[in-house]
């Protein structure tokens, strides 16, 4: 299992497109933007917090999403951005 950063997305409805795709979709409660892996450790809660006082003042943002990315690989995708 791998660690990351990241930031939730909401109001985003791609079924039909993912529905075109050869790939096994995430919940959408889990669907977000990897802001950062951080690999297979888990970081300390030190790490946590530090990120999370950091990320805090941060306001909400919108995004546009341009490009689409099957990973681990195009011919063995196991997760969608």
């Amino acid at each position: 299992m791998g660690y990351f950063y990241g930031v939730f997305v909401k109001d985003l409805d791609i079924t039909p497109l993912i529905k075109a795709l050869p790939v096994i979709p995430i919940e959408r409660d889990n669907m977000h933007i990897t802001i950062a892996y951080i690999g297979d450790r888990r970081p300390s809660q030190e790490v946590d917090d530090r990120v999370g006082i950091s990320l805090s003042s941060i306001p909400c943002f919108r995004v546009k999403l341009g490009q689409l990315m099957l990973l681990p690989s195009t011919l063995k995708p196991r997760y969608w951005l």
